[in-house]
């Protein structure tokens, strides 16, 4: 179970809603309350949820499900930039695609069964954002 904090919200971008979306789902909602996770399918949505939040409040999780899509996210990257990404890309994507590296990721894996790292990355991510809230001090 994540810590939670509720100015963090997590901005969770899939255009499908398949068996990856629900794993995913259930995991941000460890580590998430349901109202402060932003549910998006499009890029529109996406640019529009970024617009709205504070950059250091958020954590954007993104599943990029072909090579078309990366790219329509990649035109997103300034709202993008000095965001905290999570990115997870199909396993039809390489790794090393530009547009994936250059977003610059703090996680970045390929759609799997299992997500278990994703939840210990979404747990740090949260806690590191509660250490900056308060200044940099523990306690």
């Amino acid at each position: 179970m994540c810590e939670t904090h509720d100015d963090i919200k997590l901005v969770f971008f899939s255009s499908k809603f398949d068996e990856h979306y629900k794993n995913l789902s259930g995991l941000s909602l460890q580590c998430f309350p349901k109202e402060r996770i932003l549910y998006c399918s499009t890029t529109v949505e996406l640019s529009d949820h970024l617009t709205s939040l504070l950059y250091g409040l958020c954590v954007v999780l993104v599943v990029a499900r072909s090579q078309h899509e990366l790219s329509q996210i990649y035109q997103l990257k300034e709202k993008l930039k000095d965001r905290l990404i999570i990115l997870i890309l199909d396993s039809s994507i390489d790794d090393t695609a530009p547009e994936a590296i250059r977003l610059y990721p703090r996680y970045m894996t390929h759609t799997k069964r299992d997500y278990n790292d994703i939840l210990l990355i979404l747990n740090k991510m949260v806690s590191n954002i509660k250490f900056k809230i308060k200044g940099g001090r523990n306690g």
